[in-house]
């Protein structure tokens, strides 16, 4: 849940701010409607909430084994 902390709430609800009239008179099935407010969500989740790369945890084992484990993963 720490993205609840990182998450620009600011910014999301920026993105999302588009008049009610838009929806309504942008798309004419319930379909198209909820094409784009999905896409409109998705769009404010991309911009308010920032992405972070995987953990990189250490390794205990000696390096010979590492690189062996990464060249096995390649097969």
């Amino acid at each position: 849940m720490e993205f609840l902390i990182l998450t620009n709430w600011h910014l999301f609800r920026e993105v999302l701010n588009v008049p009610r009239h838009f929806l309504v008179a942008s798309a004419g099935t319930i379909d198209e409607q909820n094409e784009i407010i999905t896409k409109k969500i998705l769009s404010a989740a991309q911009k308010s909430i920032p992405f972070q790369s995987q953990k990189v945890f250490k390794s205990n084992l000696p390096p010979f084994i590492v690189d062996l484990i990464k060249e096995r993963r390649k097969i």
